[in-house]
């Protein structure tokens, strides 16, 4: 995960329908200039961003740091819910609900082994809302729990070994699928 944000990819979401994180509000980017971008809401108000409230909340996100809605509605009043959902399209960027929360969901140093730089490709996959779009807003939201323990492995034997320890730990819950879904999902991208 690069240091700087990457800018050019907030670019090329120019034009495209996007959801807030709870999937309520629609919203397209029109523009991105220099210092800020512009967005229409389902309503029709504009709305903007600067570069500069983006940036403070990718330096957190790289720092390790999980950032609120309401913490990015501090950077920038009453736009949390835009950034948070324009910042989770970026890649090692991950997300959970209660309370709406983004992170780094890959390593922020890169690791230096082959099967470290797998394990990382394949967690930024995982992260990626797009990666799985058959599952459901509640899916979604049990499997950036469990991918939210996932963030710092360094190999396939430390992931596989949090995945089997997080099926344990949620044997009674509604999680308790996600990790073993992980698991397989895992085996498969290991074997590509």
């Amino acid at each position: 995960m690069s240091a700087s944000l990457p800018w050019e990819q907030i670019e090329a979401l120019v034009g495209q329908r996007l959801k807030t994180l709870a999937e309520v509000n629609a919203f397209e980017i029109d523009r991105v200039d220099s210092d800020e971008l512009v967005l229409t809401i389902s309503t029709g108000s504009e709305r903007r961003i600067t570069r500069k409230a983006l940036m403070r909340a990718w330096a957190r996100i790289v720092a390790g740091d999980e950032i609120t809605r309401a913490h990015l509605d501090e950077l920038e009043e009453r736009q949390g819910t835009y950034m948070a959902a324009i910042l989770a399209k970026l890649p090692g960027v991950g997300f959970a609900y209660d309370p709406l929360r983004i992170y780094a969901s890959l390593p922020t140093t890169q690791p230096t082994t082959q099967a470290g730089q797998e394990v990382t490709r394949f967690l930024g996959w995982a992260a990626n809302p797009d990666s799985c779009p058959y599952l459901d807003e509640e899916k979604r939201h049990l499997w950036a729990t469990v991918l939210a323990g996932c963030g710092r492995v360094r190999s396939w034997e430390e992931l596989d070994s949090i995945l089997i320890q997080l099926t344990n730990e949620y044997a009674d819950s509604k999680l308790r699928k996600v990790p073993l879904h992980l698991r397989r999902e895992a085996r498969a991208f290991r074997a590509l």
